[in-house]
Formats: C-alpha cells, structure tokens, sequence
C-alpha cells in the first residue's frame, strides 16, 4: 500500500520571475509504484510551469481551481474536473488561473523523461523519483 501525505510537498521550477509550484509525490518508484506517476500540484495563482515535453504520455486532472494548458500554438482553459492528454514529444505548459491558488493531478509512466522545448534532457526533479 502506498499511503501519500501533503508534507512531502517539494517546490518545483516554474517560470523566472514567477512563484514556485508546489509538487507532492503520490505514487513513484521512490514510494512503490512500479507502473504509474502520480504527482499533486499546487500553483499559487498565475504561477507557471516551464515549457517542456515528455517521452511518455501525460494526464492532467484539475481537482481545484482553473488552469490554461498550451500545447504548441493552442491553449485550452481547464476547470476543476476538467482532464486532458498530453500526447508524449508535445511541448506543453500549464498556468494557473491568475485569480486563485489551483491544484491539479498529473498521471503517467513511472518512467517519464523530462525535456526542455529543445529537446534536450532535463535532469528528474527530486519529487519525480
């Protein structure tokens, strides 16, 4: 059993000049799990993620709040309950909602690589792992 707990929260990168990201691991290799990620996210509001892709397929569930996913020349406004799909190689970036603090839920393989928009390898975060 894989029990996750809020204080095991870590700040994630997030665009310069922008407030951290707050990441909780809840299902990793570290903590167990040998085939799915689960990591929560907590973004104060208008906090941004770095643009980046995958080598595997990425689920994004918004629990709380709203967020704008842009993946290439497309942006799409989630709302709590709202789920998208990142397709794996799709740069991407996920903004919270300038007016409130947003929560959401990101599910993949266990195995997922991070990379910058220029393809180039980007070391797993600690929380990652």
């Amino acid at each position: 059993m894989i029990v996750s707990r809020r204080d095991r929260a870590a700040l994630s990168p997030a665009v310069p000049g922008q407030p951290a990201i707050r990441s909780s691991a809840a299902a990793t290799p570290s903590l167990g799990s040998q085939s799915l990620w689960l990591v929560r996210q907590r973004a104060p509001a208008g906090a941004a993620g770095p643009l980046h892709a995958h080598d595997r397929d990425e689920a994004v569930v918004v629990l709380r709040g709203a967020a704008t996913l842009t993946l290439g020349d497309r942006s799409e406004r989630l709302e709590a309950g709202d789920l998208a799909v990142v397709p794996a190689g799709q740069a991407h970036q996920l903004e919270a909602d300038p007016e409130q603090e947003t929560e959401w839920l990101i599910v993949s393989d266990p195995a997922i690589r991070f990379l910058l928009a220029d393809g180039q390898e980007h070391p797993r975060p600690a929380w990652a792992d």
